[in-house]
Protein backbone atom coordinates (compact mmCIF):
# COMPACT_ATOMS: atom_id res chain seq x y z
CA UNK A 1 0.00 0.00 0.00
CA UNK A 2 1.07 3.27 -0.66
CA UNK A 3 2.18 5.87 1.66
CA UNK A 4 -1.05 8.20 2.29
CA UNK A 5 -0.86 11.84 2.81
CA UNK A 6 -2.23 13.87 5.58
CA UNK A 7 -2.93 17.44 6.69
CA UNK A 8 -3.74 19.50 9.33
CA UNK A 9 -3.55 22.94 10.65
CA UNK A 10 -3.88 24.39 14.25
CA UNK A 11 -5.96 28.12 13.86
CA UNK A 12 -4.56 29.62 16.87
CA UNK A 13 -5.31 33.39 18.40
CA UNK A 14 -0.81 34.33 18.20
CA UNK A 15 0.50 31.36 16.19
CA UNK A 16 -1.02 29.62 12.63
CA UNK A 17 0.50 26.00 12.58
CA UNK A 18 0.16 23.87 9.29
CA UNK A 19 1.71 20.10 9.41
CA UNK A 20 1.98 17.68 6.24
CA UNK A 21 2.60 14.04 6.73
CA UNK A 22 2.08 10.97 5.69
CA UNK A 23 1.00 7.66 6.84
CA UNK A 24 3.59 4.06 6.11
CA UNK A 25 2.69 0.63 5.71
CA UNK A 26 3.19 -0.06 9.46
CA UNK A 27 0.24 2.38 10.40
CA UNK A 28 2.99 5.32 11.75
CA UNK A 29 2.85 8.93 11.24
CA UNK A 30 5.40 10.36 9.70
CA UNK A 31 5.52 13.99 10.03
CA UNK A 32 7.14 15.85 6.31
CA UNK A 33 6.83 19.29 6.51
CA UNK A 34 5.65 22.19 9.67
CA UNK A 35 4.86 25.52 9.09
CA UNK A 36 4.31 28.57 11.68
CA UNK A 37 3.13 31.89 10.65
CA UNK A 38 1.83 34.84 13.25
CA UNK A 39 -1.63 35.05 13.19
CA UNK A 40 -3.66 37.67 12.15
CA UNK A 41 -7.61 38.24 12.39
CA UNK A 42 -8.59 35.43 15.04
CA UNK A 43 -9.01 36.30 18.82
CA UNK A 44 -9.91 33.78 21.30
CA UNK A 45 -9.91 30.92 18.67
CA UNK A 46 -12.47 32.37 16.52
CA UNK A 47 -12.00 34.30 13.20
CA UNK A 48 -12.33 37.86 12.95
CA UNK A 49 -11.34 39.13 10.11
CA UNK A 50 -11.37 36.71 7.10
CA UNK A 51 -8.23 38.50 5.01
CA UNK A 52 -5.54 38.48 7.56
CA UNK A 53 -6.79 34.82 8.70
CA UNK A 54 -6.74 33.69 5.21
CA UNK A 55 -3.36 35.08 4.99
CA UNK A 56 -1.81 33.78 7.96
CA UNK A 57 -3.16 30.22 6.98
CA UNK A 58 -1.55 31.07 3.63
CA UNK A 59 2.01 31.48 5.17
CA UNK A 60 2.39 28.69 7.39
CA UNK A 61 0.61 25.84 4.65
CA UNK A 62 3.28 27.50 1.79
CA UNK A 63 5.99 26.98 4.78
CA UNK A 64 4.90 23.50 5.49
CA UNK A 65 4.74 22.65 1.64
CA UNK A 66 8.53 23.69 0.92
CA UNK A 67 9.75 21.98 3.68
CA UNK A 68 7.53 19.06 2.77
CA UNK A 69 8.06 19.53 -0.66
CA UNK A 70 4.82 18.31 -1.65
CA UNK A 71 1.51 19.92 -1.42
CA UNK A 72 -0.87 19.92 1.16
CA UNK A 73 -4.10 17.61 1.18
CA UNK A 74 -7.39 18.09 2.51
CA UNK A 75 -6.79 19.02 5.93
CA UNK A 76 -8.16 18.45 9.06
CA UNK A 77 -8.60 21.90 10.47
CA UNK A 78 -9.24 22.63 14.29
CA UNK A 79 -12.06 24.52 16.04
CA UNK A 80 -12.37 25.97 19.89
CA UNK A 81 -13.72 29.59 21.60
CA UNK A 82 -16.31 30.17 23.90
CA UNK A 83 -18.99 29.37 21.21
CA UNK A 84 -18.19 25.72 21.91
CA UNK A 85 -20.66 24.15 24.22
CA UNK A 86 -20.87 20.76 25.81
CA UNK A 87 -24.22 18.65 26.11
CA UNK A 88 -25.60 15.12 27.20
CA UNK A 89 -26.74 12.83 25.10
CA UNK A 90 -28.77 9.85 24.82
CA UNK A 91 -30.44 7.23 23.10
CA UNK A 92 -30.62 3.39 22.33
CA UNK A 93 -32.46 1.27 19.92
CA UNK A 94 -34.36 -2.48 20.60
CA UNK A 95 -33.98 -5.61 18.70
CA UNK A 96 -36.33 -8.27 17.36
CA UNK A 97 -34.07 -10.57 16.86
CA UNK A 98 -35.06 -14.26 14.19
CA UNK A 99 -34.74 -16.67 17.69
CA UNK A 100 -35.96 -14.86 20.97
CA UNK A 101 -34.29 -17.28 22.72
CA UNK A 102 -30.40 -16.73 21.76
CA UNK A 103 -30.94 -12.65 20.90
CA UNK A 104 -29.89 -10.42 18.18
CA UNK A 105 -25.83 -10.38 17.32
CA UNK A 106 -24.44 -6.42 17.92
CA UNK A 107 -22.99 -5.30 14.69
CA UNK A 108 -21.12 -2.14 13.52
CA UNK A 109 -24.02 -0.63 11.99
CA UNK A 110 -26.30 -1.49 15.44
CA UNK A 111 -24.04 0.79 17.07
CA UNK A 112 -24.65 3.36 14.60
CA UNK A 113 -28.14 3.52 14.39
CA UNK A 114 -27.76 4.01 18.82
CA UNK A 115 -25.59 6.65 18.32
CA UNK A 116 -27.82 8.09 15.80
CA UNK A 117 -30.16 8.36 18.23
CA UNK A 118 -28.24 9.79 21.15
CA UNK A 119 -27.33 12.93 18.76
CA UNK A 120 -30.78 13.88 18.27
CA UNK A 121 -31.59 16.35 21.11
CA UNK A 122 -32.78 19.83 20.67
CA UNK A 123 -29.68 21.84 19.22
CA UNK A 124 -29.57 25.90 19.51
CA UNK A 125 -30.62 27.75 16.38
CA UNK A 126 -26.90 28.96 16.17
CA UNK A 127 -25.31 25.58 16.70
CA UNK A 128 -24.54 22.55 15.01
CA UNK A 129 -22.68 19.12 15.96
CA UNK A 130 -19.28 19.05 16.26
CA UNK A 131 -18.47 15.55 17.38
CA UNK A 132 -20.60 12.51 19.26
CA UNK A 133 -18.67 10.93 21.45
CA UNK A 134 -19.53 7.89 23.32
CA UNK A 135 -19.00 7.34 27.03
CA UNK A 136 -21.15 4.39 27.94
CA UNK A 137 -22.73 1.77 26.04
CA UNK A 138 -25.41 -0.71 27.56
CA UNK A 139 -26.35 -3.52 25.98
CA UNK A 140 -29.60 -5.09 27.76
CA UNK A 141 -28.77 -4.89 31.51
CA UNK A 142 -25.16 -4.78 31.72
CA UNK A 143 -23.40 -1.29 31.71
CA UNK A 144 -20.10 -0.07 30.74
CA UNK A 145 -19.80 -2.02 27.34
CA UNK A 146 -16.89 -0.75 26.06
CA UNK A 147 -17.45 -2.44 22.72
CA UNK A 148 -20.68 -3.92 22.39
CA UNK A 149 -20.11 -4.93 18.39
CA UNK A 150 -20.05 -8.86 18.63
CA UNK A 151 -22.58 -8.69 21.91
CA UNK A 152 -25.99 -10.63 21.77
CA UNK A 153 -28.59 -8.87 23.27
CA UNK A 154 -32.53 -7.26 22.87
CA UNK A 155 -31.55 -3.74 23.40
CA UNK A 156 -28.74 -1.51 22.96
CA UNK A 157 -28.49 2.17 25.03
CA UNK A 158 -25.58 5.13 25.13
CA UNK A 159 -24.49 8.09 26.28
CA UNK A 160 -22.76 10.10 24.72
CA UNK A 161 -21.27 13.81 24.68
CA UNK A 162 -22.31 15.91 22.37
CA UNK A 163 -19.84 18.50 21.05
CA UNK A 164 -21.43 21.41 19.30
CA UNK A 165 -20.23 24.53 17.68
CA UNK A 166 -21.72 27.94 16.29
CA UNK A 167 -22.84 27.42 13.17
CA UNK A 168 -20.95 31.13 12.06
CA UNK A 169 -17.73 30.06 13.47
CA UNK A 170 -17.72 26.62 11.25
CA UNK A 171 -18.61 28.60 8.23
CA UNK A 172 -15.85 31.13 9.00
CA UNK A 173 -12.90 28.23 9.34
CA UNK A 174 -14.67 26.39 6.45
CA UNK A 175 -13.92 29.74 4.17
CA UNK A 176 -11.11 30.79 4.95
CA UNK A 177 -9.56 27.49 3.84
CA UNK A 178 -11.69 27.83 1.07
CA UNK A 179 -10.49 31.13 0.26
CA UNK A 180 -6.77 30.30 0.66
CA UNK A 181 -7.09 27.56 -2.29
CA UNK A 182 -6.93 24.73 0.09
CA UNK A 183 -9.71 21.84 0.86
CA UNK A 184 -11.13 20.78 4.21
CA UNK A 185 -11.22 17.10 5.21
CA UNK A 186 -13.34 18.12 8.68
CA UNK A 187 -13.24 20.22 11.76
CA UNK A 188 -12.20 18.82 14.83
CA UNK A 189 -12.39 20.34 18.36
CA UNK A 190 -8.79 21.27 19.56
CA UNK A 191 -9.11 19.72 23.17
CA UNK A 192 -10.23 16.45 21.79
CA UNK A 193 -7.08 16.80 19.05
CA UNK A 194 -4.52 17.66 21.73
CA UNK A 195 -5.67 14.52 23.65
CA UNK A 196 -4.81 12.21 20.98
CA UNK A 197 -0.97 13.58 21.29
CA UNK A 198 0.02 14.27 24.86
CA UNK A 199 -3.01 11.75 26.80
CA UNK A 200 -2.08 8.01 27.26
CA UNK A 201 -5.27 5.18 26.99
CA UNK A 202 -4.57 4.52 30.93
CA UNK A 203 -4.87 8.17 31.67
CA UNK A 204 -8.23 8.53 29.70
CA UNK A 205 -9.39 5.33 31.63
CA UNK A 206 -8.25 6.16 35.14
CA UNK A 207 -9.65 9.83 34.83
CA UNK A 208 -7.68 12.82 34.10
CA UNK A 209 -8.38 16.41 33.06
CA UNK A 210 -6.88 18.01 30.04
CA UNK A 211 -5.98 21.71 30.40
CA UNK A 212 -4.76 23.08 26.89
CA UNK A 213 -3.25 26.93 27.32
CA UNK A 214 -2.82 28.40 24.55
CA UNK A 215 -2.52 32.16 23.01
CA UNK A 216 -6.41 33.09 22.89
CA UNK A 217 -8.09 30.15 24.77
CA UNK A 218 -7.68 27.60 28.06
CA UNK A 219 -9.51 24.28 26.31
CA UNK A 220 -10.12 22.00 29.28
CA UNK A 221 -11.53 18.11 28.64
CA UNK A 222 -12.40 16.00 31.35
CA UNK A 223 -11.60 12.32 30.85
CA UNK A 224 -13.58 9.30 32.40
CA UNK A 225 -13.29 5.50 31.69
CA UNK A 226 -11.89 6.23 28.56
CA UNK A 227 -14.06 9.09 26.92
CA UNK A 228 -14.35 12.33 26.77
CA UNK A 229 -17.23 13.34 29.35
CA UNK A 230 -17.20 17.07 29.93
CA UNK A 231 -15.46 20.18 27.77
CA UNK A 232 -15.05 23.48 28.30
CA UNK A 233 -13.74 26.41 26.85
CA UNK A 234 -12.08 29.98 29.01
CA UNK A 235 -10.92 33.25 27.71
CA UNK A 236 -8.01 33.73 29.95
CA UNK A 237 -4.99 32.22 28.38
CA UNK A 238 -1.16 33.70 27.01
CA UNK A 239 -3.06 36.22 25.84
CA UNK A 240 -4.03 37.37 28.71
CA UNK A 241 -0.78 36.99 30.97
CA UNK A 242 0.90 39.46 28.87
CA UNK A 243 -1.83 41.95 28.51
CA UNK A 244 -1.76 41.75 32.45
CA UNK A 245 2.28 42.39 32.61
CA UNK A 246 1.61 45.25 29.67
CA UNK A 247 -1.12 47.14 32.00
CA UNK A 248 0.44 46.70 35.51
CA UNK A 249 4.08 47.24 34.51
CA UNK A 250 3.25 50.11 31.77
CA UNK A 251 5.17 48.79 29.42
CA UNK A 252 4.04 47.09 25.37
CA UNK A 253 2.35 44.14 24.72
CA UNK A 254 5.45 43.17 22.59
CA UNK A 255 8.04 43.86 25.79
CA UNK A 256 5.65 42.31 27.93
CA UNK A 257 5.75 39.23 26.16
CA UNK A 258 9.51 39.15 26.32
CA UNK A 259 9.37 39.29 30.08
CA UNK A 260 6.88 36.73 30.21
CA UNK A 261 8.81 33.92 28.01
CA UNK A 262 12.31 35.01 28.88
CA UNK A 263 11.28 36.16 32.95
CA UNK A 264 8.57 34.84 33.34
CA UNK A 265 7.92 32.52 36.67
CA UNK A 266 4.62 30.75 37.91
CA UNK A 267 4.78 31.47 41.61
CA UNK A 268 7.44 34.08 43.47
CA UNK A 269 8.29 31.86 46.30
CA UNK A 270 10.38 29.52 43.46
CA UNK A 271 12.66 32.13 42.42
CA UNK A 272 15.92 32.08 44.82
CA UNK A 273 16.72 35.77 44.56
CA UNK A 274 14.11 37.47 45.90
CA UNK A 275 15.79 41.23 44.59
CA UNK A 276 16.54 40.35 41.23
CA UNK A 277 15.53 43.65 39.20
CA UNK A 278 14.37 43.66 35.67
CA UNK A 279 14.39 46.73 33.18
CA UNK A 280 11.07 47.39 31.65
CA UNK A 281 10.58 50.18 29.25
CA UNK A 282 7.76 51.85 28.82
CA UNK A 283 5.29 51.72 26.00
CA UNK A 284 7.08 53.99 23.49
CA UNK A 285 10.88 53.09 24.65
CA UNK A 286 11.93 56.43 26.26
CA UNK A 287 11.84 55.72 29.97
CA UNK A 288 12.62 52.66 31.65
CA UNK A 289 11.06 51.58 35.55
CA UNK A 290 12.85 48.42 37.45
CA UNK A 291 10.53 45.84 39.10
CA UNK A 292 11.39 43.02 41.00
CA UNK A 293 11.55 39.95 39.47
CA UNK A 294 9.09 38.88 41.94
CA UNK A 295 6.43 41.27 41.48
CA UNK A 296 6.50 40.01 37.47
CA UNK A 297 6.09 36.28 39.07
CA UNK A 298 3.29 37.70 41.20
CA UNK A 299 1.17 39.26 38.24
CA UNK A 300 1.63 35.97 36.47
CA UNK A 301 0.60 34.01 39.33
CA UNK A 302 -2.77 35.55 40.44
CA UNK A 303 -3.60 34.93 36.40
CA UNK A 304 -2.55 31.40 36.69
CA UNK A 305 -3.95 30.68 39.88
CA UNK A 306 -7.52 32.02 38.57
CA UNK A 307 -7.17 29.70 35.63
CA UNK A 308 -6.38 26.90 37.68
CA UNK A 309 -8.96 27.66 40.83
CA UNK A 310 -11.86 27.75 37.28
CA UNK A 311 -10.52 24.27 36.53
CA UNK A 312 -10.98 22.89 39.82
CA UNK A 313 -14.43 24.60 40.20
CA UNK A 314 -16.20 22.83 37.25
CA UNK A 315 -14.36 19.60 38.18
CA UNK A 316 -16.14 20.06 41.55
CA UNK A 317 -19.29 21.41 40.48
CA UNK A 318 -19.59 17.93 38.16
CA UNK A 319 -18.62 15.80 40.67
CA UNK A 320 -15.60 14.37 39.41
CA UNK A 321 -12.72 15.61 41.10
CA UNK A 322 -12.26 12.36 43.10
CA UNK A 323 -12.73 10.38 40.06
CA UNK A 324 -9.56 12.18 38.41
CA UNK A 325 -6.97 9.87 39.27
CA UNK A 326 -4.45 10.11 36.51
CA UNK A 327 -4.29 14.08 37.71
CA UNK A 328 -3.80 16.90 34.87
CA UNK A 329 -1.73 17.30 31.94
CA UNK A 330 -0.93 20.79 31.05
CA UNK A 331 -0.46 21.65 27.36
CA UNK A 332 -0.10 24.43 25.25
CA UNK A 333 2.45 27.11 25.03
CA UNK A 334 1.84 28.20 28.40
CA UNK A 335 2.51 24.79 30.10
CA UNK A 336 6.51 25.75 29.68
CA UNK A 337 6.23 28.25 32.36
CA UNK A 338 8.16 27.37 35.12
CA UNK A 339 7.01 26.31 38.22
CA UNK A 340 3.44 25.55 36.57
CA UNK A 341 3.42 21.93 37.16
CA UNK A 342 3.80 23.17 41.25
CA UNK A 343 1.20 25.34 41.04
CA UNK A 344 -1.40 23.39 39.73
CA UNK A 345 -0.89 20.62 42.23
CA UNK A 346 -1.11 23.07 44.95
CA UNK A 347 -4.78 24.64 43.44
CA UNK A 348 -5.82 21.39 42.09
CA UNK A 349 -4.90 18.62 44.75
CA UNK A 350 -4.00 15.87 42.49
CA UNK A 351 -0.88 15.03 40.20
CA UNK A 352 -0.12 16.89 37.20
CA UNK A 353 2.52 17.03 34.16
CA UNK A 354 3.21 18.67 31.40
CA UNK A 355 2.32 17.00 28.40
CA UNK A 356 4.44 17.22 24.87
CA UNK A 357 3.20 15.21 22.00
CA UNK A 358 4.21 11.84 21.21
CA UNK A 359 2.52 8.73 18.45
CA UNK A 360 4.85 10.27 15.74
CA UNK A 361 7.95 10.12 13.60
CA UNK A 362 9.78 13.31 12.23
CA UNK A 363 10.72 16.43 13.27
CA UNK A 364 10.26 15.48 16.80
CA UNK A 365 13.18 18.14 18.09
CA UNK A 366 10.19 20.78 16.28
CA UNK A 367 7.59 19.17 17.39
CA UNK A 368 7.78 17.47 20.61
CA UNK A 369 6.49 20.43 22.94
CA UNK A 370 3.22 21.14 24.57
CA UNK A 371 2.75 24.94 21.93
CA UNK A 372 2.10 22.04 19.30
CA UNK A 373 -0.12 19.55 20.95
CA UNK A 374 -3.25 20.99 19.05
CA UNK A 375 -1.33 20.71 15.40
CA UNK A 376 -0.01 17.21 15.77
CA UNK A 377 -3.34 16.10 17.68
CA UNK A 378 -5.16 17.42 14.50
CA UNK A 379 -2.60 14.86 12.65
CA UNK A 380 -3.09 12.11 14.61
CA UNK A 381 -7.08 12.71 13.60
CA UNK A 382 -6.60 13.04 10.29
CA UNK A 383 -4.80 9.77 10.20
CA UNK A 384 -7.85 8.41 11.84
CA UNK A 385 -10.39 8.91 9.00
CA UNK A 386 -8.73 6.78 6.35
CA UNK A 387 -9.54 3.86 8.83
CA UNK A 388 -12.57 2.10 8.70
CA UNK A 389 -12.41 1.71 12.52
CA UNK A 390 -15.38 0.12 14.78
CA UNK A 391 -16.81 3.48 15.46
CA UNK A 392 -18.07 2.23 19.76
CA UNK A 393 -14.51 2.49 19.99
CA UNK A 394 -13.76 5.80 18.46
CA UNK A 395 -14.45 8.97 20.36
CA UNK A 396 -15.38 11.28 17.84
CA UNK A 397 -18.25 10.04 15.88
CA UNK A 398 -19.38 11.73 12.72
CA UNK A 399 -16.50 13.61 11.47
CA UNK A 400 -15.67 11.54 8.42
CA UNK A 401 -19.27 10.35 7.21
CA UNK A 402 -18.72 11.55 3.87
CA UNK A 403 -15.71 9.38 3.33
CA UNK A 404 -15.30 6.31 0.86
CA UNK A 405 -16.43 3.89 3.34
CA UNK A 406 -15.81 0.72 0.78
CA UNK A 407 -12.40 1.37 -0.05
CA UNK A 408 -11.53 2.43 3.87
CA UNK A 409 -13.33 -1.23 4.53
CA UNK A 410 -11.15 -2.65 2.52
CA UNK A 411 -7.78 -1.45 4.83
CA UNK A 412 -8.91 -2.27 7.58
CA UNK A 413 -5.98 -4.49 8.98
CA UNK A 414 -3.52 -2.02 8.16
CA UNK A 415 -5.39 0.85 9.53
CA UNK A 416 -6.15 -1.28 12.74
CA UNK A 417 -2.57 -1.51 13.62
CA UNK A 418 -2.54 2.74 13.23
CA UNK A 419 -5.65 3.16 15.57
CA UNK A 420 -4.04 1.03 18.09
CA UNK A 421 -0.79 2.83 18.19
CA UNK A 422 -2.73 6.03 18.69
CA UNK A 423 -4.28 4.17 21.62
CA UNK A 424 -8.06 4.24 20.81
CA UNK A 425 -8.55 0.85 20.40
Amino acid sequence: MSRIKIGAVDLGSTKVSALLGEIDQSGLIHVRGIGIAESTGIRHGTVTELQGATQSLVKAVELAEDMAGESMPPMVVGISGDHIQGVAGDGGISFTPDDPTVGHDIVLEDVERALESAKAVQLPLDKSLLHAIPQDFQVDEHSMVPNPVGMVGFRLRVQAHLVLGAITSQTSLRRVVDLAGKKLSGLVYTPLASSYAVLSKEEKELGCVLIDIGGGTCDTAFFINGAMCHSWVFRFAGESLTRDLAIVLKTSMQEAERLKLDWGVADPHLLRDKDEQLEVPDVNGAYVRHYFRSYVASILHERLSEILQHVARQARAMGIHEQLAAGAVITGGVAATPGLVQLAQRVLGMPVRVGHPTNFLGLKDLLARGEHAAGVGLLLHAASGHYSFDRAQYPAVGMYDNLDTTTHRKRRGFFKRLATSLGVL
